[in-house]
């Protein structure tokens, strides 16, 4: 996952299968300053496509699904 605003860029993955008997965290939390926009938030999945969201809102959770259309919580984010 790739989120850009304004020249600042970040890149995080999920990973599974990470050691015996464990995995990673599906969630990746992003820190964006004093930025109220996401410019673009980029989901490259593991067996191809992309998912780009453009203007996204910050202090929301997002649940992104492949060939699906993301769902926004924009209930307050503890920060």
């Amino acid at each position: 996952v790739n989120v850009r605003t304004g020249e600042r860029e970040q890149f995080s993955e999920v990973r599974s299968g990470v050691g015996f008997k464990s995995n990673s965290s599906l969630v990746l939390n992003f820190g964006v300053g004093d930025a109220e926009i996401i410019d673009e938030l980029r989901v490259e999945w593991p067996l191809g496509g992309d998912t780009i969201l453009y203007d996204v809102p910050v202090n929301q959770r997002l649940v992104i699904q492949k060939g699906e259309k993301p769902l926004m919580d924009r209930a307050p984010v503890a920060r």
